[in-house]
């Protein structure tokens, strides 16, 4: 997708030139864009304030920031079923492995209970 010219914190700067007073034509020749340009920008933008673009900004942050989150999680989480649902390891390797990531194992089902709260230990 194209990257705009302008931020959407320009764009609500200039609509609210155009609330305030200022003709259209002095805003296009400002901005260096066309008539259709501004009347577009206005239609997305109209209602909406700067304060409400910085708390969509962060918003959209933090949801991005707990989607990688999950996505490590579900990966992790993922590996250690495939690791723990193989009959290689032996019942000391996977209690030294539920010890490291602070959970709780059930050796006669190999079941993993609890959740890792920490980070594994390197000892």
């Amino acid at each position: 997708m194209k990257k705009s010219r302008f931020t959407e914190v320009q764009v609500v700067q200039a609509l609210q030139k155009h609330e305030s007073g200022v003709t259209t034509g002095v805003i296009w020749r400002e901005m260096g864009i066309a008539p259709a340009t501004f009347y577009k920008k206005k239609a997305k933008c109209e209602g909406v304030d700067v304060s409400d673009l910085q708390k969509q900004k962060t918003l959209e942050e933090e949801h991005s920031r707990l989607k990688k989150m999950y996505a490590d999680l579900a990966m992790d989480n993922q590996l250690l079923r495939d690791l723990f649902s193989k009959n290689t390891l032996g019942s000391a390797t996977k209690r030294q492995i539920a010890v490291n990531h602070s959970w709780s194992v059930d050796l006669m089902s190999d079941s993993i209970m609890g959740t890792a709260n920490s980070e594994p230990s390197m000892s």
